[in-house]
This record gives structure tokens, sequence and C-alpha cells, in this order.
């Protein structure tokens, strides 16, 4: 007999009393309004085992569970990542240093605006030592600054009915999003420099990379093309609804890391 996954087995063994936990899970989250919403890719068995990851993780979660942030000396720098192939406009970017390079916030907003780094270093500045974990095993602790994406949102004005926040990547056309529970987390940056008064390098993502310590590593974002404000994700990426190019990789749309 063909042996079983253990993410399968685990679908299996909670598909019982699934129901029950979801029904309860989802009516809290509808209660607790705007921002708190389940995973795309619900419809399957693999999605019900990621709502209750999810619906969990809103429910016992707040805006103010921080994860733990660490001194120099922690550092590890592990961080380092093998680029993909670029999109030819980033390139074209990295030979001038990003001197015109402009990061436009699009879709349901009420001012759309597009931010040079200049423009996002004048914004609120934070740096922060988190740890990044790979879902295939290591852990990474390493330092990013840069501007909280909230502050980034607010400047542009959400629309009341924007749901997720999606993110286009400069590599391997890469996509993703996350919802406003993350995009508004205090701990959620847009990162631009790797220590502070040091640019982003080519290895860990420039010209921008989201930093999402809630979630495993394939859902911080690197070289950030452009951001979407959505009301649902029908139409953002490859058109399927799932939320992220990284779906056909066997990976879920929350990546919470857990």
């Amino acid at each position: 007999m063909k042996g079983i996954s253990r993410r399968q087995f685990l679908a299996a063994s909670l598909i019982g009393g699934g129901v029950a936990v979801l029904g309860g899970g989802v009516a809290a989250l509808a209660r607790r309004g705007l921002g708190y919403y389940l995973p795309p890719n619900i419809g399957s068995l693999d999605g019900l085992v990621e709502t209750l990851s999810y619906a969990s993780s809103r429910l016992f979660l707040s805006n103010k569970t921080l994860v733990p942030e660490y001194p120099a000396s922690a550092i590890t720098m592990l961080d380092n990542w093998k680029s993909p192939p670029a999109d030819p406009d980033l390139l074209a970017h990295l030979a001038t240093q990003f001197e015109s390079w402009r990061l436009p916030v699009t879709g349901a907003v009420r001012h759309p605006t597009s931010f040079s780094i200049t423009d996002l270093a004048r914004l609120q500045r934070k740096t922060q030592i988190v740890a990044r974990h790979c879902i295939n095993g290591y852990t990474s602790i390493s330092p990013y600054t840069g501007v909280p994406l909230k502050d980034v949102l607010e400047a542009v004005g959400l629309a009341s009915s924007v749901r997720y926040i999606g993110f286009e990547s400069y590599f391997d056309g890469g996509w993703d999003s996350i919802d406003l529970f993350d995009a508004f987390h205090p701990q959620t940056l847009l990162t631009y420099e790797e220590f502070p008064g040091q640019r982003l390098s080519w290895t860990r993502g420039a010209p921008v990379r989201l930093c999402a310590p809630l979630h495993y590593g394939f859902k911080w974002v690197k070289g950030i093309k452009r951001i979407v404000a959505l009301e649902n994700l029908d139409t953002f990426g490859d058109g399927t609804g799932m939320g992220s190019s990284y779906s056909s990789k066997d990976r879920t749309w929350s990546g919470v890391a857990s």
C-alpha cells in the first residue's frame, strides 16, 4: 500500500472532529470583524488542516502577540538566499543602485502611491532581530530594518472592502498574499536594510523584502516589485484564487510558523 504523508495523516485524523471545530472557529472569526478571514484553499482535505491551524492562530493571537526579538550577539546570518531567475527590470535597477526604482502600492486604495527607498526611509523606522524559520527545518536569526507595513498602508488609505495585501516579486515571477491581521501586525516590516545604514544585498532580497515573523520563511517575499490591496484573491496572480505562487509547490497559503 502506498504510504501517506504526515500532512495527509494529520488531515485524516482531524476530519472527524474538524467540522465541529471549524464551525466554531468560523463563527468566532466572523465575530472578530474585518481582517480575520479563512484561507483561500479550504476546498480540500489539506485545506481543512490549514483552516483549522489558521483559525486557531487567529482565535488565540492578537496584534499585541509578538515573536521574540534577540540581541545582536544572537545573529547567525544564515538568511542568505540563492537568487532564482530575476526580472530584467531588477537587473537594470541593480546597476543604478535603485536610484530610479519605485514601489507601486495600488489596488483598492484611496491614494495610489509609488515609494522610493528614500520615501520609505522617511516613514517610521524600525530595526528588529528576529528568527526566520524555514519550512525545511533550519532557523536563522538576522536583523531587519525597514518600515512597518501598516504605516505604508495607512499612507495610501485602504478601502473598507480590502481583505488581503498581495505582493509581486522580481524573482521567478513569484507572488504571495497575507491578510490584514498580518499586514497590520507591528512586526511585519517592509525591509530595505540588513543592518542599519546598509542596504539589502542581492542574496537577501533587494530592493525590499517582507519580514513576517509569524510565518515560515517562504512567506517573507523577496525582491518586492509591487504591492496590491485586494478585495479577494480571485484575479490575483494566476487567477486560481489560491493567493500564492507557492501553492503549486506543496506550501500552504497561511504559512503559519508553529
